[in-house]
């Protein structure tokens, strides 16, 4: 497991926070892919759909690919339930409970 480096306490391949994307409704306009700074999208229009590719480079609580989306196909998680998710993995991780999953 690597040393949390995030104001989350946690290491980010355990923090829950990255878009989805619903086939149905993805056009593969490539503009998710153009715009994330992170590189988390990728195009994959020969095999399919734009994709998520770095689910874990996601920057933490940045849903700015919503608005970016025309179809409207990329979604995050509900920010409550991300921030409860959050709180049980920093204490499951602080009272030593064992291997912490994503």
């Amino acid at each position: 497991m690597t040393t949390p480096d995030n104001t989350w306490g946690l290491p980010r391949e355990l923090i829950p926070w990255g878009p989805t994307i619903d086939p149905a409704r993805c056009r593969d306009t490539g503009e998710c892919v153009r715009l994330c700074p992170n590189n988390v999208f990728e195009d994959s229009s020969a095999n399919g759909p734009t994709r998520v590719a770095h689910f874990h480079q996601c920057t933490i609580m940045c849903s700015n690919r919503v608005a970016v989306c025309p179809n409207g196909a990329i979604s995050f998680p509900d920010q409550d339930s991300f921030h409860a998710t959050v709180s049980e993995l920093r204490k499951r991780t602080r009272s030593g409970a064992g291997s912490v999953t994503s």
